[in-house]
C-alpha cells in the first residue's frame, strides 16, 4: 500500500509531509499525513480536518488519537489529514489571504487553479484512489457556539446504498444530533457552492463520507476534541476496524430541516435562545440594541431546535443570529457493522 509517497508496513505507523505549493519566499506549502495501518487487511478510513484555518478541535483530536490508538488488533487502515487548508491555518481564519477561497466549496479541486484548489485536487485524487469512507471534521466559526453534531447529505444521484453508509457513519459517531439534509429539496442553507464540499464529492463518487460539526472555531475544546476520538473510533468499531462495542447515545435528534435566524437591523445583539434546547413559538430569541434604545425582540410562529447561537455580539443587517432545525425527529439508531 502506498498513499501519497508514504508506505505504512502491516501493524505499524507512519508520518510525513506532502508539499502542495509554495509561499512567495520559496517555502513549501505542506500537508502533514498520519497513517496507522492494522496488522491485518481491511478498509481504509480517511480522516480531515482544518479544510477551514480556524477549525482545531477536530486536528488536536487527530493528534492525540496517532498518538494513542495501537495498531495491533487493528484491521485495515486509519489515514489522518489533520490540516487541509495550510494557508488558511496560518492566517488563523477560514480562508486564507492568498486566495479568499472557501476550500469546502472547491472539491474535486482543479490542479492548475489557486493554492485552495490545488491542494484538494491532490487530496481528492488520493482519497478516491484509497478511501473507503472519509469523516471530515468542522467547527462553527469564532464568532459562534454550537452543540456538537454530524451532518449527512442526501446527494442527487448517489448511490442509495452509500447513503445509507453515510447515514449509519453519522449515527455510529454518536454526537447526539444529526443533521440529515436532502439536497434534492434543501432551503435555508448557506448561500453559495455547495457541490463542492468534500463529502457531497465523496458522495457523488460512491464513498460513504460525513461531517462531523466538534463546537467553535479558534480555540480548543477538550470535551469535542474528547468526542471527535471516540466518534472515530466508534466509526472504525461500525467499519469492523475495531473490535468492541459503540459508544454511542441511545437515542439521538435527527434534524431533517433547518436554517437561520437573521438580524434585521444593525447593532448589538443578545441571544435569548438556549443553545441545545427547543426554544418555544412567540417567545423572543434576541434582543437587538443600540447606544441608546432596543430595535428588535423578534419571535418565531414555530418551535425551534437551536443548534449554534452567536457569542460575538455586533451585528450588521442580514447577519446570522442563531442557526436551528426546523424539523426534527427523535430516533433509536442501531446500524450494525458493516460486512
Amino acid at each position: 500500500m502506498k498513499i501519497f509517497h508514504l508506505e505504512p508496513r502491516p501493524g505499524q505507523k507512519t508520518h510525513g509531509m506532502v508539499q502542495v505549493g509554495e509561499l512567495p519566499f520559496g517555502s513549501p506549502i505542506s500537508l502533514p499525513v498520519m497513517i496507522l495501518r492494522g496488522e491485518r487487511p481491511g478498509p481504509v478510513l480517511w480522516i480531515c480536518g482544518n479544510v477551514h484555518g480556524d477549525e482545531l478541535n477536530g486536528p488536536l483530536a487527530m493528534m492525540e488519537l496517532y498518538r494513542e490508538l495501537d495498531p495491533v488488533g487493528v484491521r485495515g487502515t486509519l489515514v489522518l489529514t489533520p490540516l487541509l487548508n495550510a494557508p488558511a491555518f496560518m492566517d488563523r481564519a477560514k480562508m486564507a489571504i492568498m486566495d479568499r477561497l472557501d476550500m469546502d466549496t472547491v472539491f474535486p479541486g482543479d490542479p492548475n487553479g489557486l493554492q485552495a484548489e490545488r491542494t484538494a485536487s491532490v487530496l481528492f485524487e488520493e482519497i478516491v484512489r484509497h478511501a473507503d469512507a472519509v469523516i471530515n471534521l468542522h467547527t462553527h466559526n469564532t464568532r459562534f457556539t454550537a452543540v456538537p453534531y454530524t451532518n449527512i447529505k442526501i446527494v442527487p444521484g448517489a448511490a442509495p446504498e452509500v447513503t445509507t453508509k453515510a447515514h449509519d457513519m453519522a449515527a455510529a459517531f454518536g454526537a447526539g444530533v444529526i443533521c440529515r439534509i436532502d439536497l434534492n429539496k434543501a432551503d435555508g442553507e448557506l448561500p453559495g457552492v455547495t457541490r463542492g464540499a468534500l463529502d457531497i464529492c465523496c458522495l457523488a463518487q460512491g464513498i460513504p463520507a460525513v461531517m462531523a460539526e466538534l463546537g467553535s472555531g479558534g480555540r480548543s475544546e477538550q470535551r469535542n476534541i474528547a468526542l471527535a476520538k471516540l466518534g472515530i473510533i466508534n466509526v472504525m468499531k461500525l467499519m469492523g476496524m475495531r473490535p468492541g462495542e459503540r459508544q454511542c447515545p441511545a437515542k439521538q435528534l435527527v434534524i431533517s430541516r433547518r436554517g437561520f435566524l437573521r438580524a434585521n437591523r444593525g447593532g448589538y445583539v443578545q441571544v435569548l435562545a438556549r443553545l441545545g434546547a427547543i426554544h418555544p413559538k412567540a417567545a423572543p430569541y434576541a434582543r437587538l440594541f443600540n447606544w441608546w434604545e432596543d430595535l428588535d425582540a423578534p419571535c418565531l410562529d414555530d418551535d425551534v431546535y437551536v443548534i449554534a447561537v452567536r457569542v460575538n455580539p455586533l451585528v450588521a443587517t442580514g447577519e446570522k443570529i442563531i442557526m436551528v432545525g426546523q424539523e426534527w425527529k427523535t430516533d433509536s439508531l442501531k446500524p450494525v457493522v458493516w460486512s
